[in-house]
């Protein structure tokens, strides 16, 4: 006799994983397969508490069926070769694709992925091979965020939440809908307890900053465009806006007003609500190099008209220092310790034709740097150093008399 599709006859209440709030949300469990592919759709809002014990009780039925239920947005849908275990369920890849669990907030596809089950709750989803991951989280107390990822094994656990993504990883979180920052390395990890987003990676860490906004007309030292950032580790926290970069860290921006290079041992980004960097801060011996942007252009001088005498246009500054704090929205940046250094004056309006940029060396205990590009052809750039038991060295120049 042929065997009819089973049909749950009773409701189940969805629950959300996050905040564990209860909807009471009831609908028939409408369970479907087929032997090379499997589909099965729920109806829910959010993540949910779903009553494995339904699934195991069809579990005869799902190898009978040959209609399988239609996908649904807002339904939780799965689609693989389906293998029961006593904790939970597993799916395969097969012909047809990979193997795929779907929900309003995760999408994610594999060669195999494992949903576990503590008694009636799903308590982890555990993706391998050719992983390809989509999860939105929208606390109840907290911003919201998104990460995508492809890796090598991802493990999300709903409550708390935990994603492990590992091997190969590239992909990019995202807060509050702002810019996309992509990231890549070995092991990534996020939680976010209180509604705070946590970020911890490792091996060989990229991440990589969107250009700000207001890069092109920042007045300071770091009116930057695209930051790539490269570390042994690093840590993101959403709450206070800070990222901790460790081990051989380098961080380079081109493109912007201002182009720059850090390398330090250690350095902290700190960064506003709209993601733009506010500072930066190493530790360990720390090597800074800037691009200055050249002034803005003067119109064609008059040959009849009195020359003024003007000094070079500096263009550029490196500095080596035990440490150095950058301040972005005063533009200056300090260094302590050991200060080496040098900055470079464009040939000065009225030079000797053939005149070469020139290099004027420093050395002192400490050193602060503030810059602030001109505005107008007649505004001159705002340079200032100040450097603490200092030495000056430079060229030769003419005294005119």
């Amino acid at each position: 006799m042929k065997r009819q599709p089973c049909f749950f006859p009773q409701s189940i209440i969805l629950r959300n994983l996050f905040n564990g709030s209860s909807p009471h949300l009831r609908q028939p469990l409408a369970l479907a397969c087929q032997t090379a592919r499997v589909v099965v759709s729920i109806q829910m809002t959010l993540f949910f508490r779903i009553t494995f014990a339904a699934l195991l009780l069809c579990a005869p039925a799902f190898a009978q069926t040959q209609k399988a239920a239609p996908k649904t947005p807002g339904n939780l849908n799965v689609s693989g070769d389906l293998s029961y275990r006593p904790n939970g369920v597993r799916l395969e890849a097969n012909s047809k694709g990979p193997a795929r669990v779907t929900l309003p907030q995760l999408d994610v596809t594999a060669r195999a992925i494992a949903l576990d089950a503590t008694g009636k709750v799903i308590s982890q989803v555990r993706a391998q091979n050719s992983v390809n991951l989509k999860l939105s989280i929208a606390p109840s107390n907290g911003t919201p965020a998104r990460i995508e990822a492809t890796c090598d094994s991802a493990v999300l656990t709903p409550r708390p939440l935990k994603l492990v993504l590992r091997g190969h990883l590239k992909g990019f979180y995202q807060i509050a809908g702002g810019a996309r920052n992509t990231l890549s390395g070995d092991i990534a990890t996020f939680t976010n307890p209180g509604g705070n987003l946590l970020a911890d990676l490792t091996g060989g860490v990229s991440l990589v900053i969107p250009a700000q906004a207001a890069g092109d007309t920042a007045p300071g030292l770091l009116g930057q465009g695209t930051v790539t950032i490269t570390a042994q580790r690093a840590q993101v926290n959403q709450g206070d806006g800070t990222a901790t970069f460790a081990g051989n860290a380098h961080a380079v921006s081109k493109g912007g007003s201002n182009d720059f290079d850090v390398t330090a041992p250690r350095f902290t980004l700190t960064r506003l609500a709209d993601g733009t960097i506010s500072t930066l801060q190493t530790t360990g011996r720390t090597l800074v190099k800037f691009d200055l942007p050249p002034g803005a252009s003067k119109p064609a001088a008059d040959a009849s008209a009195p020359q003024k005498m003007s000094l070079g246009t500096p263009t550029h500054v490196e500095v080596a220092a035990d440490g150095a704090a950058i301040q972005i929205p005063s533009s200056t940046a300090t260094f302590d310790g050991n200060v080496k250094g040098f900055y470079r004056l464009a040939p000065a309006s009225g030079a000797v034709p053939g005149s070469t940029p020139q290099n004027y060396d420093f050395a002192g205990t400490k050193a602060v740097i503030r810059y602030i590009k001109p505005t107008t052809p007649d505004t001159p750039a705002d340079f200032n150093l100040d450097v603490s038991g200092a030495s000056l060295e430079g060229p030769a120049f003419n005294l005119g008399f």
